[in-house]
């Protein structure tokens, strides 16, 4: 059973590629209260409003190294899952928090839902980036600079 949040709209919650060494203090509030809402007082397997920031940084980043333009950027969702118990003792699933961030047209993210999901002993922390086929067409295009296919 998962809980969401409403979304947060883009003017009040927009997370800049740049926000860890910018001025954050527009966003931050609303991103914490989102966060906390859902996580309550847990503070063990959880996501923070910080792990959201770097989840967006880490995302343009990966973005970059793939040659994906600017222009095909818009619309790319992030969905990160927090990692879970360490100890293979640990039995039961624990419950940790899941975030997905959108990428907008002027290049912030929205947090467009904050989830409480299960998380098993040894899960390391996943973060899956989904892309639009122009986006991956931008990524073959960059993987096959300088090669050529060589017919047979």
């Amino acid at each position: 059973m998962t809980t969401t949040t409403p979304r947060i709209p883009a003017a009040y919650l927009a997370i800049r590629a740049k926000a860890r060494c910018g001025d954050d203090t527009a966003f931050r509030p609303a991103l914490e209260a989102a966060m906390r809402a859902v996580n309550g007082r847990a503070d063990a397997f959880t996501l923070t409003a910080s792990d959201a920031v770097d989840a967006a940084v880490d995302a343009e980043a990966a973005m970059a190294r793939s040659g994906i333009t600017k222009e095909h950027r818009s619309g790319i969702i992030v969905t990160v899952t927090s990692a879970g118990p360490a100890a293979r003792a640990y039995k039961y699933a624990a419950r940790g928090t899941q975030i997905t961030l959108r990428r907008n047209s002027a290049g912030h993210w929205d947090l467009t839902s904050v989830t409480r999901v299960e998380v098993h002993p040894k899960q390391t922390r996943r973060t899956t980036i989904a892309i639009s086929a122009a986006a991956a067409d931008d990524v073959r295009r960059h993987a096959m600079h300088g090669y050529v296919i060589a017919e047979a």
